[in-house]
């Protein structure tokens, strides 16, 4: 997964749909909130995973899929450790 470049890796629905931007997320004891800016893959990318998916990933589709991942801005710092839950906060805990 190194070479993807991302930060962290996560089981959630992170399509606009259930994270829209604005979305504040709690990641362990942290607390993220996605960015307006859609993650698009970048020319490291497409060298590493080539063509046909940087043209997908890119596109209107899969820039809806969000299956890139999302831009977030950290709002509350913590510790965030591997495994940890991470949840919307508007959830009941």
């Amino acid at each position: 997964w190194a070479p993807a470049g991302d930060q962290l890796f996560v089981d959630f629905d992170l399509r606009p749909t259930n994270a829209p931007p604005g979305t504040r997320l709690a990641v362990g004891e942290a607390v993220l909130e996605v960015s307006e800016l859609p993650h698009r893959p970048c020319v490291k990318f497409r060298d590493r995973y080539g063509d046909a998916a940087f043209r997908f990933l890119g596109s209107p589709r899969g820039l809806e899929l969000s299956l890139r991942g999302v831009n977030a801005t950290i709002v509350g710092a913590g510790v965030v450790r591997p495994g940890d839950e991470i949840r919307k906060l508007d959830e009941v805990q």
